[in-house]
């Protein structure tokens, strides 16, 4: 990871709240559903939404985020959690997939409420799938 990205997670997680480098219950529970590729435990609030760059609007609701990451775990593998930092308030992770013959490095963001994900903010670079 170059310098630029270590700043930009840093910056992102200071944004989401994160002040600690060993991840808590709700960030583990979180990288859980991509290892093993189940959101049967998925700590969502009701009124929860998840932001990415390739969804026009937000997907907003627990049961509306839990059908969407079934239709997309079957796709992806996580080959590394590269960074992993979680405060009271949210959490980010830099993430590595495979997503066919692609690898992705993802930044995921989250928001907490009362000890459950009320937030999910997923960035990456778009350009590789679009261009496939």
């Amino acid at each position: 990871m170059t310098y630029k990205h270590q700043i930009g997670l840093i910056v992102l997680c200071f944004l989401a709240g994160c002040v600690r480098a060993e991840p808590k219950p709700v960030l583990d529970q979180y990288l859980t559903v991509f290892t093993e590729k189940t959101t049967d435990n998925l700590l969502l609030s009701d009124d929860a939404t998840f932001y990415g760059p390739l969804l026009s609007e937000p997907i907003v609701g627990n049961d509306e985020i839990v059908q969407f990451l079934d239709q997309v775990l079957p796709s992806l593998e996580l080959i590394q959690v590269k960074q992993a930092l979680e405060g009271d308030d949210g959490a980010c992770a830099e993430l590595v997939f495979r997503y066919g013959d692609l690898e992705l490095e993802e930044v995921h963001c989250m928001d907490f409420q009362q000890g459950v994900i009320s937030s999910i903010r997923l960035y990456f670079d778009p350009r590789p799938i679009l261009t496939k």
